[in-house]
């Protein structure tokens, strides 16, 4: 006679109790706070979405200020660049939590002269946010492009990375 299934049917009832037990710990311990989770989340959501408008509204007034500082110049790459660097330098003493103006103080940035105008590229750019323990980056690239002689920001492309 073979045995061996018997030790399978005594074994289910205390496999059953276990889980049994498992799950009411699983329902009392829960602190039902979702509702709390969901909201932090909503937060950091409208906190990214408006922040992120803030900075690139920022960029557009530094890089206005640049333009103007500098169209009267006879080196206009320099003297833009400078203006650039100097008021970034101010931006990012601010204490936001991007590296935006930290890249554009430190000149880590691309310019090219294009048929339209210029291209301001700066690459790796990252914003963070917390709100509770839920925490958010986004990364992306800035691509702005501007004319000089109408002192205008034509576009600005976001990439994502």
């Amino acid at each position: 006679m073979n045995r061996g299934g018997n030790i399978a049917v005594i074994l289910t009832p205390f496999l059953a109790f276990i889980l049994i037990i498992l799950a009411l710990f699983n329902m009392i311990t829960f602190n039902g706070d979702i509702y709390d989770q969901k909201a932090n989340l909503q937060i950091l959501t409208s906190k990214s979405e408006a922040s992120h408008r803030l900075f690139e509204e920022s960029l557009k007034e530094i890089v206005l200020l640049s333009i103007t500082d500098s169209k009267d110049s006879t080196d206009f790459l320099t003297s833009f660049n400078e203006s650039l660097k100097r008021l970034g330098l101010e931006k990012r003493l601010s204490g936001l939590n991007t590296n935006l103006y930290a890249k554009i103080s430190l000149g880590d940035y691309s310019i090219e002269q294009t048929a339209l105008g210029y291209k301001l590229v700066v690459s790796d750019v990252f914003e963070d946010y917390v709100v509770s323990n839920n925490e958010m980056r986004y990364s992306y690239s800035k691509v702005i492009l501007f004319d000089v002689d109408v002192v205008s920001i034509n576009e600005i492309i976001e990439q994502d990375l």
